[in-house]
């Protein structure tokens, strides 16, 4: 009977043990991951004028532990950048995403460059002087990869914006809240 106990202990011990580290990470929920980082998107004017620039903000709110690139991401691991596909009308056209200070993430002994908590990447979109008033579609493709230490989860998500084109610019209510990520 000792004998047979002393054969069964180890496996007793090593499923305890193995029930130890099986247990999910505390910082990703499966279940939810797919839902961690929430992206909106606005412009800084609310109406342009033809010949004129608005700011096109897509906002990052960035949970807890979690994180997404900055362009040169600076690491060995399959990292993506956010990337952004415009589809714009006739007049209007985008240029290249302005990309505002980043901070550095030990991520497996490497210094990655990366944004956590909150990022607002900006995009110039200049309205034509030959741009006809009223309202302009305009949508817009972003894809992201949100991480964690211990996972990535690759995004897209697409928006359809109304720009309007009028005599006068006009700001939208809180046009600081993009000239601060400038």
């Amino acid at each position: 009977m000792v004998f047979t106990f002393l054969i069964l202990l180890p496996g007793i011990l090593a499923a305890q043990d193995f029930g130890a580290k099986t247990q999910a990470s505390p910082l990703v929920d499966p279940a939810t991951a797919s839902d961690t980082v929430e992206v909106i998107v606005r412009l800084d004017h609310e109406q342009a004028a033809p010949g004129t620039e608005v700011l096109a903000g897509v906002s990052f709110s960035i949970p807890k532990h979690w994180h997404i690139f900055w362009k040169n991401p600076n690491t060995t691991v399959r990292a993506l950048p956010p990337s952004f596909k415009w589809t714009l009308p006739e007049g209007i056209t985008a240029g290249e995403i302005l990309w505002p200070k980043h901070t550095q993430l030990n991520l497996f002994g490497e210094m990655a460059n990366v944004y956590e908590h909150q990022v607002m990447l900006l995009t110039e979109l200049s309205v034509g002087k030959n741009v006809k008033f009223g309202e302009h579609k305009i949508g817009l493709k972003v894809d992201w990869q949100q991480c964690t230490d211990r996972t990535c989860v690759p995004k897209k998500k697409e928006f359809q914006l109304t720009l309007k084109v009028g005599a006068d610019a006009k700001l939208s209510e809180n046009p600081e809240e993009f000239t601060v990520w400038l």
